[in-house]
């Protein structure tokens, strides 16, 4: 039995809870008769047991021809989840009444105290049951292999799965994809509620705590407050005096971020965390109207649009300069020149030709990030541009794909680059073309290499342009490269590394999955 568990579940020490609610969502492969665990959640609650209350969410989803899933949500008391953890924890499997969940690979993680969103989101919180008030513990069984993934992905993307979750519960697993297969246990803080506000003089805050009425010694209770601005702290605040329900503390500054806990020191516990920051100025807009609407009218149908237009009058209530306007440009300075260092948004094609910085730009790329794999998705792309880029990679059979698209517009451009242009281009000529290119230009050494091409029925059409490093046991990274390969550097363009990389990913994955087919395949090494 974990002490843990135990302290976190006890009455009075985060909450006086009296049930659990499990929710379960699984994917059960038909064909092997297998039921994986995708994600469960079991969320520690204060209103009373009544019943199992069990029932399915909604119909199973077929993701696939032997695949589909399903969400379950159960009630359990507190003896039970007790007896379901002890098993979980010595025997790795789930249990709960005839059913048995074999969970290969779990690993349990010491407790977690898990804020409340507040200037920024915190991640978890996307996969967590309403943790907004103020914050709640967890202790997590994380999948370390995720044996199952790999086989889904082949025939569904988290896309779709993640969208038929989400039309059921706020729960994001394309966004947390690493606590797939997950089991997370969530104890809400629920002993007290607390408000607060600066002081007008911006040097302290004002505080409103109430307390369960159940919670009777306060003695043990700390509240600290400290104020972080630019990786300092301008202002800290602690007290232990907490019987009052109103009282103002005095911190030295309340200007930027905001931290204010609440802490257990006799169980060593956070009760309550948030960063936060409070207005000091007020920007607005207000639009004017009354004009003489605009009028556009198109040839086509001859019909008359009519668009309402507003006067501006944009307001900025600013008091002066302070010596944090003056920090805040100073990191905003370095935060550009980093990334620009870093290669994470850089600017081509301001002075003039740049290929050849561009180019060696994207070879970095390749060797800092491609020891796993690299893919490239563009629509011009051709062997040329592979030679110039993916034939740098330094590292020994790393798995690099490729995705190039034709039409007739693009045929047409492809037979005019030819030494010796050709009407008529086919398809298979032009594949012809490549496939000597790359065996006359390279000898092919350690390559790992297949390239495809979106034409006709095959695939959709795309026009983005991406350099993708996908990182099964790291983080992917990928850049938008602003222009095709064979244009970079000749013009402007930005190349900057994306926010949210598995999207696209999953996206080109998608893609590459409907390009399964001989007539798609250009080469293969």
């Amino acid at each position: 039995m974990s002490n843990e568990f135990t302290l976190l579940q006890t009455p009075g020490v985060l909450g006086f809870y009296q049930s659990c609610e499990v929710t379960m969502i699984f994917i059960y492969n038909k064909k092997l008769k297998t039921t994986y665990n995708l994600y469960t959640l079991i969320a520690f609650e204060e209103r009373p047991y009544s019943s199992p209350n069990e029932s399915y969410l909604s119909n199973p989803f077929h993701i696939s021809k032997d695949f589909f899933i399903g969400i379950f949500q159960y009630n359990l008391t507190l003896e039970e989840i007790t007896e379901a953890y002890n098993h979980l924890l010595q025997q790795h499997i789930w249990r709960y009444k005839e059913k048995e969940f074999q969970l290969i690979g779990l690993q349990k993680l010491n407790k977690q105290f898990i804020k409340c969103n507040g200037t920024s989101n915190v991640p978890l919180n996307s996969i967590l049951k309403n943790n907004f008030h103020n914050g709640s513990y967890i202790i997590e069984f994380f999948d370390t292999e995720k044996t199952f993934l790999n086989e889904l992905l082949q025939v569904t993307s988290l896309e779709k799965i993640n969208h038929y979750i989400k039309n059921i519960l706020p729960i994001d697993l394309q966004f947390m994809n690493d606590r797939i297969g997950n089991i997370i246990f969530q104890f809400p803080s629920n002993l007290t509620a607390i408000h607060y506000r600066s002081t007008e003089n911006w040097d302290g805050m004002n505080v409103e705590l109430v307390w369960d009425a159940r919670v009777l010694a306060k003695e043990h209770y700390a509240l600290q407050i400290f104020d972080n601005f630019d990786e300092t702290i301008t202002s800290f605040h602690l007290t232990h005096e907490l019987n009052k329900e109103k009282f103002t503390v005095t911190t030295g500054n309340s200007k930027s971020l905001n931290t204010v806990q609440i802490i257990d020191t006799k169980h060593q516990l956070i009760l309550y965390s948030k960063t936060a920051s409070f207005m000091q100025h007020l920007a607005f807009n207000m639009d004017i109207g009354g004009n003489e609407p605009r009028t556009i009218q198109k040839a086509a149908d001859r019909q008359i649009e009519t668009i309402d237009v507003v006067a501006q009058n944009n307001s900025n209530i600013k008091g002066a300069t302070t010596e944090r306007d003056w920090i805040r440009q100073r990191k905003y300075k370095n935060a550009k020149d980093v990334l620009t260092e870093q290669l994470e948004f850089i600017q081509y094609g301001k002075n003039g030709n740049e290929r050849t910085k561009a180019l060696q730009d994207i070879r970095t790329l390749i060797n800092r990030h491609g020891r796993e794999g690299v893919y490239l998705w563009d629509p011009y792309l051709t062997y040329e541009d592979l030679i110039d880029t993916l034939y740098y990679c330094k590292y020994l059979g790393a798995e690099m794909k490729a995705i190039t698209s034709c039409d007739k517009k693009r045929m047409r451009v492809y037979q005019h680059q030819l030494e010796t242009p050709k009407k008529n281009l086919t398809i298979s000529e032009w594949y012809a073309i490549q496939v000597e290119g790359l065996q006359s230009s390279s000898n092919n050494v350690g390559m790992n290499l297949e390239f495809r091409c979106q034409h006709h029925n095959f695939g959709w059409k795309f026009h983005d342009r991406f350099l993708i490093f996908p990182s099964p046991s790291g983080e992917p990274k990928v850049w938008s490269l602003g222009i095709s390969v064979n244009g970079l550097g000749k013009e402007h363009h930005i190349l900057q590394l994306v926010s949210n990389p598995q999207n696209i990913i999953d996206a080109f994955n998608d893609l590459w999955s409907q390009l399964n087919h001989e007539e798609c395949v250009i080469w293969r090494s």
